[in-house]
């Protein structure tokens, strides 16, 4: 494995991204989880997956378009569907709930009718549904790296004013929190990484690595931020795992990632339930 990891550029690239995504997403998903929004990213994901396919097909009709990422019309449309989500849920004030259905439906249909318009799935799009972290190009990579420092600088700088509006959104007021623009620079925040995790674990998949470690978090600590560490702790491991077994048993890379996150979660489910016997 060491090998391998030493002898081939992409497989360098794969971890790498492996890594970065491990550590963005439950930061990410940690507030989606406390707002209880946790379906929100599958609204961005599919959002996301609308505007690539946008994208490529621009690409391919004007030829100066071409030189510009997919993800970054995913991040685009990441964004249009969350904010779309937020407005429809202030319109329908006492039926709020309504709103993430609504946007999935609508943004599974032009999926669907793109698709059919580009003569159906291709191998690219087969990768952004499922994921596969060995397809990330070198090209691709910078644009990674400098999207997720941005997400977790980002959260270091206004997690306290995140927090605030998280748990208590009258009290940030108060405090003169603009939860306007809090939550403006948060929906672009989870469209940046949705848009950068879609590659690596798919669209349909995508919201599992945000939710998951999250949750096998929860069942370890009370703390807010000690929450954050162990998911992100949990998150990482679940990448590596899910890196090595894709390799070992030729297997997608995105569904290893979400097994591994999920096998972890039942892990310390079982051992909790042990230890609280015990006790």
């Amino acid at each position: 494995m060491i090998s391998f990891l030493l002898e081939y550029e992409f497989a360098q690239r794969a971890i790498m991204v492996g890594i970065l995504i491990g550590i963005i997403s439950p930061l990410i998903g940690m507030f989606v989880v406390a707002r209880r929004l946790s379906v929100i990213g599958e609204v961005v994901a599919h959002t996301g997956l609308v505007g690539i396919v946008i994208g490529a097909v621009l690409g391919n009709l004007i030829p100066f378009l071409k030189g510009i990422d997919e993800s970054i019309y995913g991040m685009v449309f990441g964004v249009l569907g969350a904010l779309a989500v937020e407005g429809l849920r202030r319109a329908f004030s006492y039926f709020s709930e309504l709103a993430i259905p609504l946007m999935l439906s609508v943004s599974l249909g032009a999926a669907v009718v793109l698709f059919s318009a580009t003569e159906g799935f291709n191998a690219d799009v087969f990768t952004y549904l499922f994921g596969n972290l060995f397809s990330v190009r070198a090209s691709e990579l910078d644009v990674i790296i400098i999207f997720s420092l941005i997400v977790i600088f980002a959260v270091i700088v206004l997690y306290k004013d995140l927090f605030s509006i998280t748990f208590d959104e009258e009290y940030s007021r108060l405090n003169r929190v603009r939860s306007g623009w809090i939550q403006f620079l948060f929906i672009i925040l989870l469209a940046l990484t949705i848009s950068i995790t879609i590659r690596a674990v798919g669209v349909l998949l995508v919201s599992g690595l945000m939710v998951l470690p999250v949750a096998t978090a929860l069942l370890l600590s009370r703390g807010f931020r000690a929450t954050i560490l162990f998911s992100v702790m949990f998150s990482v491991l679940a990448v590596i795992l899910g890196f090595v077994s894709s390799y070992y048993l030729e297997i997608a890379s995105g569904g290893a990632i979400i097994v591994s996150s999920l096998l972890l979660l039942v892990s310390v489910l079982m051992v909790r339930r042990v230890v609280h016997k015990e006790v």
